[in-house]
């Protein structure tokens, strides 16, 4: 759908705004409740007794694909094109001088989320690692040659940067944005536990410092300005007992709410919303599948496993569920149907692709949350939605049991103990508690 944070809406014509609201009502059906506005308002904009304010006209924009837009409002035909064809397009417009500021202006306008996400992007290459285990070999013959001096390091511990690193990418899929690491801290400690994120993270530092400074020095001070080794002893007990202690800090729900309002892409928004609303890990979240999201009866089965934390199931909130129903699943009709053969000209899986439940890529997601950070000015790690989740249930007396089963802190089998402790094993009666208690961002009107 169209992202209006871009658009200048004053400056749109009553003629205009009229033609899209025309388009929405007679042929897309969307009605009132749609757009966001009362029966009798409508039925006034419909006979041109009241004007459409950009407020009206920003809900409208948000409702249209970018072709309908580009007929509508800009009064430009799109059509298809095959990627050769569009490569020379591109070509063509870098080279003519007067096509040129419009490409530019054009791609900044529309695609700064893909843009701002691609620009920190690191891969690590096979001559990467190669040069990194150089150097550690270098390290340990300094270290060997001179035993009294500090210099160098020894073979344990040129050892443990070695696997500890080549653990962390293979975590990473050894490509990664800033945006990515930005909570990595957070997201080993609850993975892999304090000591081996600690591990983890030092090789990590290590590797930035010898091999990606080289090439690219800005990136590399940004990754080390986040990335960061825990030296906080408490990390050490578990998260919901730093919790219950006071030792984690988490953001308020308004200042989520503000977040979550200034989020302009519909499966980001999405996305947000469920961390909050769940308490679920963002790896969770973005790799959801259909499958494993049950609208009809509002569960999540996330079936996250690894040697060390568990996600069984979580629920979605009815506001939530709304907003999916009328709001999300249109849209992802639409990117699917959109992108369908973008996705497979870049050599992905299209099916795979397709039964992801957000087919956004998670630097996407990110890179889209973090746009809404800086128009709001609040800024938090996504992680710290865990906390705020399981924050708010304790303070809501939830039973810390309860509370593991929402994230993932128990085995399969204590959680079916739970279930039948508590609720007489109905996941309807877990259903209905959560819908009492779990944290709601979408507030309803």
């Amino acid at each position: 759908m169209v992202d209006t944070r871009f658009i200048d809406l004053r400056s749109i014509p009553d003629d205009v705004r009229y033609r899209v609201f025309d388009y929405l009502w007679n042929v897309k059906r969307v009605g009132s409740r749609g757009l966001g506005i009362s029966p009798a308002l409508a039925n006034m904009v419909k006979n041109r007794k009241r004007r459409v304010t950009d407020s009206l006209l920003k809900r409208m924009l948000e409702l249209l694909t970018h072709e309908e837009y580009a007929e509508l409002v800009e009064g430009v035909t799109t059509v298809k094109v095959d990627p050769n064809t569009f490569i020379k397009i591109l070509a063509s417009a870098v080279a003519d001088p007067e096509l040129k500021p419009i490409l530019v202006e054009f791609v900044k306008n529309r695609l700064t989320a893909e843009i701002f996400a691609e620009m920190t992007r690191y891969t690590a290459t096979k001559q990467d690692l190669e040069e990194f285990r150089e150097w550690l070999n270098r390290q340990v013959r300094i270290r060997e040659k001179s035993p009294e001096v500090s210099e160098g390091i020894s073979r344990d511990t040129a050892s443990k940067h070695w696997k500890y690193l080549n653990d962390l990418l293979a975590y990473l899929g050894y490509s990664f944005t800033l945006s990515r690491v930005e909570d990595l801290k957070d997201e080993l400690i609850d993975e892999f536990g304090y000591a081996k994120a600690r591990h983890m993270l030092k090789a990590f530092r290590k590797f930035v410092k010898v091999v990606i400074r080289k090439k690219n020095r800005t990136l590399a001070s940004q990754i080390l300005e986040v990335v960061k080794v825990p030296k906080d002893k408490s990390k050490e007990l578990p998260l919901m007992q730093r919790i219950i202690l006071g030792y984690e800090k988490a953001p308020t729900i308004d200042e989520i709410r503000s977040v979550a309002n200034a989020i302009a892409n519909i499966g980001a928004k999405v996305a947000f919303i469920m961390l909050a609303e769940t308490g679920l890990r963002p790896v969770e979240i973005f790799n959801l599948t259909m499958e494993q999201v049950d609208l009809s009866n509002r569960v999540i089965r996330p079936l996250h496993l690894s040697r060390t934390k568990r996600a069984y199931i979580s629920f979605i909130s009815k506001p939530l569920h709304r907003f999916i129903a009328e709001k999300y699943l249109p849209w992802r009709e639409w990117f699917l149907e959109q992108y369908k053969h973008a996705v497979n000209n870049i050599g992905r899986d299209v099916e795979k692709w397709r039964n992801k439940f957000i087919p956004l890529s998670e630097d996407h997601i990110r890179a889209e949350i973090r746009l809404a950070m800086e128009r709001t000015g609040i800024r938090f790690e996504l992680y710290k939605l865990r906390r705020f989740f399981i924050s708010w249930m304790l303070m809501r007396k939830t039973p810390g049991e309860i509370v593991a089963v929402f994230t993932g802190q128990t085995s399969l089998a204590q959680v079916e103990t739970i279930l039948r402790h508590y609720f007489g094993g109905s996941i309807e009666k877990l259903r209905e508690f959560y819908d009492e208690n779990a944290p709601k961002i979408l507030v309803e009107t």
